[in-house]
């Protein structure tokens, strides 16, 4: 397994450990950044808030393809677990650093829901993303 897309997985969970409520993730390269609207007063609140929305409208950036970028960064980070496990003295530091950060992104996770409130799929797929994370840390145990 390559140390790239170790290094490549856990940085993307870091991104979604530091997202905090009213941020917006979205995909930039192919990878997870975190988008946050400028603060501001009048025209230049206005005109900030036009550009982000214009931005992401012409890449396609949207929730629903986001949400689906961080389930698949997930299922990535749950394989590469299953593999590390196979040798667990040789992965000890990796698997337990996954571990901290599956526990910390669930507080990202929410901190989106929030953001997303409005939206039912935002909720339900965050939700079933913090409950399979809690069920792995419990089975663990």
């Amino acid at each position: 397994m390559a140390s790239i897309v170790v290094d490549d997985v856990m940085t993307e969970l870091h991104i979604i450990c530091m997202i905090r409520v009213n941020n917006r993730l979205c995909i930039r390269n192919g990878k997870l950044t975190i988008s946050i609207d400028s603060s501001g007063r009048g025209l230049f609140k206005i005109a900030s808030w036009m550009l982000n929305t214009s931005s992401r409208w012409i890449r396609n950036d949207n929730r629903n393809n986001t949400l689906q970028h961080v389930s698949s960064l997930y299922q990535k980070a749950f394989k590469l677990c299953e593999e590390l496990e196979k040798d667990p003295e040789k992965n000890d530091w990796t698997l337990k650093e996954f571990n901290r950060l599956f526990l910390e992104s669930c507080n990202g996770l929410q901190n989106l829901a929030n953001t997303y409130s409005d939206d039912a799929t935002v909720a339900a797929r965050t939700s079933v993303l913090i409950n399979k994370i809690s069920s792995m840390h419990t089975a663990k145990e």
